[in-house]
């Protein structure tokens, strides 16, 4: 693997954990309510608040393409030695309210006002080498 590729790895995973993946996840992530989830690529485990849980499938989507794109790593010098995520996440929040209108020929028959929650992430994908550190933090909300 080049140093691209293991730069890539950290994009990746901040994208995934920022992606689709997650908001299939939301009812899981809300009845846990905020915290942080340590999650360790290599071991495969995850633990939430320092305590360990059952792998909720967005993480478990993480692990196994984390490993099918390492499994072909055939450069000694890209071996990584450290592979965790930190994913933390805030205290629930309303957005700011928004207007649905349904109207005719400029005339309104519907206004509803509507509040949606959200929950602010916070990623940091640490990735390291014996040489090298390919570390990276993102930012996310889970609605």
């Amino acid at each position: 693997m080049k140093r691209n590729r293991l730069n890539h790895f950290a994009d990746a995973i901040i994208g995934i954990l920022n992606g689709w993946r997650l908001i299939a996840d939301a009812e899981a992530f809300n009845k846990r309510g905020a915290g942080v989830y340590s999650i360790d690529l290599l071991c495969e485990t995850v633990t939430f608040n320092g305590k360990s849980i059952t792998v909720p499938p967005v993480f478990s989507y993480l692990f196994e393409w984390f490993e099918n794109e390492t499994k072909n790593n055939t450069n000694p010098e890209a071996v990584l030695t450290t592979t965790k995520v930190i994913f933390t996440v805030g205290e629930k929040s309303k957005s700011d309210p928004y207007y649905l209108e349904y109207g005719v020929f400029g005339i309104t028959l519907y206004k509803k006002r509507i509040q949606t929650y959200k929950r602010e992430t916070a990623i940091e994908v640490i990735l390291k080498t014996k040489h090298r550190d390919y570390s990276k933090k993102g930012y996310g909300v889970i609605f």
